[in-house]
């Protein structure tokens, strides 16, 4: 069975005043908790920057990756969206 140690992943954006306004969804893209990739993702309001997630880890891999992504949520049909570099984790 897996253990209960957990990751604490926090994202943090900067934004530009052409984008104060906007609703951002903040995608956490891993396969800590699991085999498979998955992506939990959280919208956050203009006024938010900031996220954290606590992410269960299954120590019998021991090693796994997490990866972040922002979109710009809106009525546009070209959303933006950056990518951080995926983050190796050895424990």
């Amino acid at each position: 069975m897996g253990s209960q140690n957990v990751l604490s992943v926090d994202i943090n954006v900067e934004r530009s005043e052409t984008y104060a306004d906007d609703f951002l969804r903040f995608d956490l893209i891993t396969n800590c908790s699991n085999d498979d990739v998955i992506v939990k993702s959280k919208l956050v309001a203009p006024e938010q920057s900031k996220f954290s997630w606590l992410l269960p880890i299954m120590e019998e891999n021991g090693r796994c990756f997490v990866r972040s992504r922002v979109v710009r949520e809106s009525l546009e049909e070209n959303k933006l969206s950056a990518y951080s570099n995926p983050i190796f984790i050895v424990y």
